[in-house]
C-alpha cells in the first residue's frame, strides 16, 4: 500500500488570519454497508477551512456497534459520534487558541460548522425528538435530545452539504468508480503530486 501511494501528498495551506476561519466537520454514514452483518460505517472528517485556507485535522471511521433501521438512524448515529469524539474537542482547542489573539486582532469567537447531507437527519437533528428513533437510546445508546442541545449552541452551526461535496463519504465505503475516489480523497486534502505540478491556486 505504501509503495503504490508513494506518490500521494496531504495538502494543506494558510492564507488567512484566525477571525478568517472556520472548524468544518463533515459527519456521514453508509446505510447496511456491510454485507455480512447489515451494520453501517460512520465516517468523520474534520479540518480548518477559510477563504483561502484549509488544513486537514483529522478522520475517522468506525463500524456502529448495532443494525440500523434507516438511513437516517444510521447518520444521526454518525453525527454524535462526530460532534463527540472530534467536534466538541476541537472547540475546546479552538477556545484556548483564540484566548490569546495575534496582536492587532481581536479575540475570536470558536465556530464550528458541522457538514451533513441528508435531510431528514438535519431536521430530526434540530428538533431533537422522532418517533421513527424512539430505540436508538436502548440499541445504540444515542440520545437525539443531547445532539439537538449540542447543535444548539452558539458555536454550532449545522449545515447541509451536497452528496458529492460531503468529505466524510470517503470514508464509509469502498468505490467501484476510481474517478470518484479521487475527488472524494481531494476534497480531504490528499492529492496527487502530479495534479500539484504548476498549480498556482487553491481557489
Amino acid at each position: 500500500y505504501l509503495w503504490t501511494t508513494r506518490d500521494m501528498k496531504l495538502l494543506g495551506y494558510v492564507g488567512d488570519s484566525l477571525e478568517f476561519c472556520k472548524l468544518g466537520l463533515f459527519c456521514d454514514a453508509e446505510f447496511a454497508g456491510d454485507q455480512e452483518d447489515a451494520k453501517t460505517t460512520s465516517g468523520i472528517f474534520l479540518c480548518i477551512y477559510g477563504p483561502n485556507t484549509f488544513s486537514p485535522c483529522s478522520a475517522v471511521f468506525k463500524k456502529q456497534g448495532n443494525v440500523s433501521q434507516s438511513t437516517c438512524e444510521s447518520e444521526i448515529i454518525a453525527l454524535t459520534l462526530g460532534l463527540k469524539t472530534e467536534g466538541s474537542p476541537a472547540l475546546d482547542i479552538w477556545d484556548l487558541t483564540s484566548s490569546f489573539p495575534v496582536v492587532g486582532e481581536p479575540p475570536q469567537k470558536p465556530w464550528l460548522h458541522v457538514y451533513e447531507d441528508n435531510q431528514s437527519t438535519i431536521l430530526v437533528a434540530e428538533k431533537g425528538a422522532s418517533k421513527q428513533l424512539k430505540h436508538v437510546s436502548r440499541t445504540h445508546r444515542v440520545n437525539v435530545m443531547w445532539l439537538s442541545q449540542v447543535l444548539g449552541a452558539p458555536d454550532i452551526k449545522l449545515l447541509y452539504v451536497p452528496s458529492a461535496l460531503q468529505a466524510a463519504d470517503l470514508y464509509t465505503k469502498g468505490f467501484s468508480s476510481a474517478e470518484k475516489f479521487n475527488e472524494l480523497r481531494m476534497l480531504s486534502g490528499v492529492w496527487c503530486q502530479d495534479k500539484l505540478k504548476g498549480l498556482t491556486s487553491f481557489q
